[in-house]
């Protein structure tokens, strides 16, 4: 038998695996002594040891923690409540400003009312110009008024009546030469008129027949919407025109208080000629203090004349006065990218002092039982698409939400949320869409 076809130790081991007998230790391969002695361990060692292993599984359930049971945030509750939204500015506090006022036209005064120091009202005339000519002006236009007026109402009251009673003749004119014409023919058929004769019926029948068409047009003419109507009532309506304008121009000869005030400066007197756009007076408004502030642009569709304001100065910061917006600046700052706002005091605090800086809240919305949530939970608030984080089944889910009403702290959710979702803040960056999360007590807003 050759070395080859020797059976072989595989060949052994393939019939042991089945048998159900322990397979014997081979010791020809092994160097280990047949009964070894464990090592000595010292107390110290086993101690270190299992400090060791006790470091290394809580870290691996440290690690592990947040993908078992998630990452553990306080989220925010969606609730309804009342929101008010407003507009915190900064600005000065100034005496209103003093008005300068002049005449719209040149001319010769005539007269001057006040003075210096005068308190007027609202619509007083504080200086006359020499009014002869716009007064010439007026009269001649309220003639020329008149003259149309009765034109027209003589086209109504004589004229149509006229020619209605003239179409009714020409009418029954019409008719008798229609008889004759017709008898003329028919004895001309039976050879008892001759030719002229008819011939001279028909030219009559003929001539009353226009006569009667010339009736029709004129009383269609002088009718409500005819043609003579019309014209006349064009120009009642251009001399009412010419009347407003002189009219128009003769108030232009007074010089007006456009409101309540003092009379700060007088430059003017009796004789004196004046040009257009002359500074002849400058009044005060009675109203002694108002506040500028500035706005940025971007709320300028928000601000309205009216709207209330809570104010406090710089200097008195624990002191608060109302007031409300009186006049908002149409152009824009392209400087600061702001709007001038102007607010009138209600009730001016005896300590404020011109220029002093001043802090503003102004009330621009306000939305009862409104779906609110903190600002702080929603991300990209300010630009074109908000969202939020919202918990849905122990996982953050992103969703798109419309936002409406902004308090200082609070927002309006329009639409995407509903009363009582749970929100993660966004100061949890960690957080993704899909992470699982375990949750804290609920914020509510």
């Amino acid at each position: 038998m050759t070395e080859a076809m020797k059976p072989v130790t595989t060949a052994k081991v393939v019939k042991l695996v089945p048998s159900p007998k322990p397979v014997e230790k081979v010791e020809v391969a092994s160097t280990t002594p047949a009964n070894p002695k464990p090592p000595r361990w010292s107390m110290r060692t086993m101690l270190l040891a299992g400090a060791a292993l006790l470091a290394v599984a809580g870290a691996a359930t440290y690690f592990a923690m947040p993908y078992v049971l998630g990452v553990k945030v306080t989220p925010f509750v969606v609730t309804r409540e009342n929101i008010v939204q407003t507009i915190v500015a900064n600005g000065q506090l100034e005496t209103a400003a003093r008005v300068e006022l002049g005449s719209q036209i040149m001319g010769t005064v005539s007269q001057v009312r006040v003075k210096q120091g005068d308190v007027v009202k609202a619509g007083d005339v504080l200086a006359m110009l020499d009014s002869a000519d716009a007064t010439a002006i007026l009269d001649q236009s309220l003639a020329a008024l008149k003259q149309a007026e009765a034109k027209l109402a003589l086209i109504v009251s004589y004229n149509l009546p006229s020619a209605q009673q003239s179409l009714t003749q020409n009418q029954a004119i019409l008719r008798n030469i229609k008889l004759q014409l017709d008898r003329v023919n028919k004895l001309s058929a039976q050879g008892y008129a001759t030719r002229a004769s008819r011939e001279d019926a028909q030219r009559a029948f003929d001539i009353a027949a226009s006569q009667l068409n010339a009736s029709e047009l004129a009383v269609k003419s002088l009718s409500p919407g005819g043609s003579d109507v019309a014209f006349a009532s064009a120009a009642v309506t251009l001399a009412q025109a010419a009347v407003r304008s002189a009219q128009s121009r003769l108030r232009l000869q007074q010089v007006l208080a456009p409101f309540a005030g003092t009379v700060m400066l007088r430059d003017i007197e009796p004789g004196n000629v004046i040009q257009a756009s002359q500074v002849l007076f400058m009044l005060a408004p009675p109203i002694g203090k108002r506040l500028v502030v500035q706005i940025d642009e971007r709320s300028f569709s928000l601000i309205k004349i009216g709207q209330t304001a809570i104010a406090s100065a710089d200097a008195y910061p624990a002191e608060r006065f109302t007031a409300h917006v009186s006049d908002i600046n149409p152009a824009v700052d392209a400087q600061r990218g702001s709007v001038e706002v102007k607010l009138d005091i209600d009730n001016a605090p005896a300590y404020l002092r011109e220029d002093m800086t001043v802090s503003v809240d102004i009330e621009v919305a306000k939305r009862d039982g409104a779906l609110v949530l903190p600002t702080a939970a929603v991300r990209d608030a300010m630009g074109a698409t908000p969202h939020v984080m919202v918990i849905t089944a122990g996982r953050a889910q992103h969703r798109m939400v419309t936002l409406g009403t902004r308090g200082q702290t609070k927002t309006e959710i329009l639409s995407g949320l509903v009363e009582k979702d749970l929100i993660i803040p966004v100061s949890a960056s960690t957080v993704k869409a899909g992470d699982k999360v375990r949750t804290e007590m609920a914020v509510t807003p």
